[in-house]
């Protein structure tokens, strides 16, 4: 039993705050043994870095966007929370750049994707419920950039989009209806009687 949102990833500019839903496990379709969470996140960004230094300059630049998940189950909650459920997006223009005075460079759009998986298994008891359900997970975004190298004297303006999604995986074995297991017990039952008459 598969359920997801937000895939193919949808975009939107940063910050982001969004949430989606995904279900839990309806227990009467049978046992619950496995439980895998995907995380998913993509982002694009676009640079422009002007120095404004009396002399050429060298730098390093990266764009960075940092995609942090909640979810409304507490169980799980505290199991994202503890294990570090952030996804780090690096949008980097690519090694040392050099800009000459006065010189204004844009880079991108610059785009990137990532996902984080986790078994679920400790908290089984909590992501299942006679006929379903479902929960949310939240996702937020923080954005930065980072300029190593210039003499403090590039100035920089940065345009990014974000998108999350989620997809949870649930193993199960199934539990046979009584009316089926009735079934193949009675057509069972004429083949025992013929063979008692041999």
């Amino acid at each position: 039993m598969t359920s997801e949102y937000g895939l193919p990833i949808m975009e939107s500019v940063t910050e982001i705050d969004e949430t989606g839903h995904l279900a839990l496990f309806d227990s009467d379709l049978g046992i619950l043994t496995a439980i895998t969470l995907e995380l998913y996140g993509a982002g694009t960004t676009e640079l422009s870095i002007t120095n404004s230094a009396v002399t050429a300059v060298n730098a390093r630049i990266t764009g960075t966007s940092t995609l942090s998940f909640t979810s409304s189950l507490a169980p799980l909650d505290t199991l994202l929370q503890n294990s570090g459920a952030d996804i780090d997006l690096q949008f980097s223009t690519g090694g040392i750049q050099s800009f000459a005075v006065g010189e204004t460079r844009n880079f991108g759009p610059l785009s990137t994707s990532s996902s984080n998986v986790y078994d679920l298994a400790s908290i089984i008891y909590a992501m299942q419920a006679p006929g379903g359900g479902n929960f949310s997970i939240n996702a937020q975004s923080l954005n930065g950039l980072t300029i190593l190298g210039g003499g403090g004297n590039l100035s920089s303006q940065q345009t990014t989009t974000a998108g999350t999604g989620a997809r949870i995986i649930y193993s199960y074995t199934a539990i046979p209806e009584p009316s089926s297991a009735l079934l193949a017990g009675l057509a069972a039952l004429p083949l025992i009687g013929r063979r008692r008459r041999k």
